[in-house]
């Protein structure tokens, strides 16, 4: 009896083993990233898909994860910032690699792992690293650790890293106040930092922060739509549009009924899809501008408005491939304009201007094979910038990640990461 009981419970242990163990392949891939080796590693998942092997795709995401942590441990700070902010974009499949960079990675790209972490999964496992950022001579790392001053709400406390004097270190403040209730002294720092920081990045976040606090800071954000930045006078444009006030909306309807700009335009939009009918008399005054960027500008900003689908139709023969450009994305998924808007991309495309990776993009969405084929070919582009266009077309835009594994290997590292973010965002099969 003794022996009929143990066979059994022995052939159990053992299912359940191996159905727990890492498949074999995995393994391999594992021993080559190791060695160090991506180029490796991809060939041995080569073989493995060749034979169809169940543990493929599970062996390409290692090789995935690895080219993300590598470029998250690089020495270099731009491309440690490329890393994590591909991490950002990961969603759930990011804490692991932030495990990951806590464990082996120097100090900056520890600290901002540390940050991934609390920020993406509520996960305090390096919250002794972020203490102890705030006091380092490192700005990268400090403003690091001030994501941790924001999880325990000590927001007071992060008033003074709006005056530091390193410039990604007043960003991470202005943006953890985004969170902070609106009390008289973050109001106050806000606003101190809308008008007088050097940075346009810290002067636009603080404009976003403000709009939460409504009408009391319309006037702060008026005078931000003077700033020297166009992306902070976007920003204030932005939250005054969100703040529900008079003032507010007088302020709008002042840009959107003056000269053509691009901030009218944008005013305008947010007017006519708050309910106010007065922007689309902006708006369409825009679209017939002499001027190309403004009418681009009127286009990006009030396309998808259906009451002015016939005057960006008019824009599918304008002059200047920017503005067909974005009168077709406009309007290649409205059925009336469908097929003229797919003739101006093809067009665009065949032309092989700035335009046409964009335009090939938008074709290969709706079916084109042509395009899809000149998206495979700017893979091999010389221009990086290129390439990492093409990576996002096919690995996200177009669901096909596979297809962009070769640009693990690609020597700029913002196609590698483009490469690497598109296969781990893809459903496991």
């Amino acid at each position: 009896m003794r022996r009929l009981f143990t066979r059994p419970a022995l052939v159990f242990t053992a299912f359940v083993v191996g159905g727990c163990a890492t498949p074999a392949g995995v393994l391999r891939v594992r021993s080559k990233l190791q060695s160090g080796s991506i180029a490796s590693a991809l060939e041995v998942y080569e073989k493995l898909r060749a034979r169809r092997r169940p543990e493929a795709p599970e062996a390409l995401r290692e090789i995935a994860g690895a080219t993300v942590v590598r470029a998250a441990l690089a020495p270099e700070r731009p491309t440690r910032d490329a890393a994590f902010g591909a991490l950002e974009s990961l969603g759930d499949e990011a804490p692991p690699l932030y495990e990951r960079i806590l464990r082996r990675g120097p100090p900056p790209a520890k600290a901002r792992a540390a940050e991934g972490l609390l920020v993406v999964d509520d996960d305090d496992s390096g919250v002794d690293v972020l203490r102890r950022a705030l006091r380092s001579p490192d700005g990268e790392i400090r403003a690091a650790g001030v994501s941790w001053l924001a999880a325990e709400r000590r927001w007071r406390k992060i008033h003074p890293f709006l005056l530091d004097l390193d410039s990604s270190v007043r960003a991470a403040a202005a943006r953890a106040l985004v969170r902070a209730p609106m009390t008289a002294p973050t109001v106050a720092a806000l606003q101190a930092a809308l008008r007088l920081d050097p940075s346009p990045t810290v002067r636009a976040t603080a404009a976003r922060a403000l709009s939460r606090k409504g009408p009391p800071v319309v006037d702060a954000l008026v005078a931000a739509l003077g700033d020297a930045s166009l992306g902070v006078r976007a920003a204030a444009l932005s939250a005054l549009a969100s703040i529900r006030s008079p003032a507010a909306r007088d302020r709008i309807e002042r840009i959107a009924s003056g000269e053509a700009t691009a901030e009218g335009a944008q005013a305008a939009a947010a007017l006519v899809l708050s309910g106010e009918p007065r922007g689309l008399v902006y708006l369409r005054r825009s679209l017939r501008s002499t001027d190309a960027e403004l009418r681009r500008q009127a286009v990006v900003a009030g396309g998808s408005i259906a009451a002015l689908r016939a005057e960006v139709a008019v824009l599918l023969a304008d002059p200047e491939p920017p503005v067909r450009l974005r009168a077709a994305l406009a309007l290649v998924r409205v059925p009336a304009h469908r097929a003229t808007a797919r003739r101006v991309l093809a067009a665009l495309l065949a032309a092989g201007g700035a335009e046409a990776l964009t335009a090939a993009t938008a074709l290969a969405e709706e079916g084109d094979t042509r395009a899809r084929r000149r998206l495979r070919e700017a893979l091999a582009s010389p221009s990086a910038a290129e390439r990492v266009l093409a990576v996002h077309a096919i690995g996200t835009r177009l669901g096909d990640a596979v297809s962009v594994r070769r640009s693990l290997v690609d020597p700029d590292a913002r196609v590698r990461l483009s490469a690497a973010s598109a296969i781990l965002r893809e459903p496991e099969s």
